[in-house]
């Protein structure tokens, strides 16, 4: 099971690695009018300080790339080096997911960044990496790619800290062998989201949203959220909750977040 998400424009509205902010800055400032920027326009000593981070690839054959460089960071992270191999060395969903982007980047010669995680969120990292073109005489002639594993605990606690007054939840689907959503799990809420749900951290984030909250289908939340996970749309509504221990009517903005959803929620007077 995988997921991914691939992203061609407003790359700093989708990744949070200051490494990948850097290299697009950098790729863009050498590119200036052209398609994009000669290989050596792009100042080594900054490359240097990305080193660890980066991958450098050169098209080979048809479809396949060799991985000239290998960052030291990435390896340890990935726990294996790819340094001299090739994207083809990869197997099943993670090849292909590979060869799609990197592909479109090579045939487009434009950048785009992702988002992916090979498993379910409770055993695999999740990776973003922004991948660029680079060129040698004018014709592609290497891949540069950031790749960084995500820091889901600072972008959370950004996103408290903006929540402004309003209950919020982190969600993360749970799915079948064949890729169904069956449920999904809380992986943080703040301290308004407990009070107004009357249930501790612990309670929360031990068992699985539809256990917790399973109102949450007759209350057509459920299908909300599968909705907005589905269509990356976000979604407000209203709704009266006088289940699970809940008692109230609620403001409710369902917005997308990698294979899940952001729930936020106030609490407002009945009518």
């Amino acid at each position: 099971m995988m997921f991914a998400e691939i992203f061609e424009t407003n790359f700093e509205t989708h990744l949070i690695s200051p490494e990948a902010s850097l290299l697009h800055l950098l790729w863009t400032m050498a590119k200036g009018d052209r398609v994009m920027p000669e290989e050596k326009d792009l100042p080594s000593s900054r490359i240097d300080y990305l080193r660890d981070k980066l991958m450098i690839l050169k098209p080979i054959g048809e479809r396949d790339w060799l991985y000239e460089h290998y960052g030291r960071h990435i390896a340890q992270h990935a726990e294996f080096d790819m340094n001299g191999k090739k994207v083809s060395d990869f197997k099943g969903n993670l090849r292909d997911f590979f060869v799609k982007v990197y592909a479109r980047v090579s045939e487009e010669k434009r950048p785009l960044a992702t988002v992916h995680r090979l498993g379910s969120f409770t055993e695999r990292p999740l990776w973003e990496r922004i991948i660029l073109p680079v060129a040698q005489d004018g014709e592609l002639s290497r891949l540069y790619v950031v790749n960084t594993i995500r820091e889901q605990e600072k972008e959370i606690s950004h996103l408290f800290a903006r929540a402004r007054g309003r209950g919020l939840f982190f969600l993360q689907f749970i799915r079948d062998e064949a890729g169904t959503i069956q449920d999904a799990q809380i992986i943080s809420a703040n301290a308004l989201a407990r009070q107004m749900t009357n249930l501790r951290y612990d309670e929360l984030t031990t068992y699985s949203a539809l256990q917790i909250f399973p109102y949450l289908r007759e209350a057509g939340v459920w299908d909300r959220y599968i909705e907005v996970g589905s269509t990356r749309v976000p979604t407000d509504m209203t709704i009266e909750y006088r289940a699970d221990g809940v008692n109230g009517r609620f403001e409710v903005n369902i917005s997308p977040y990698l294979d899940g959803v952001v729930v936020e929620f106030n609490q407002i007077a009945d009518e």
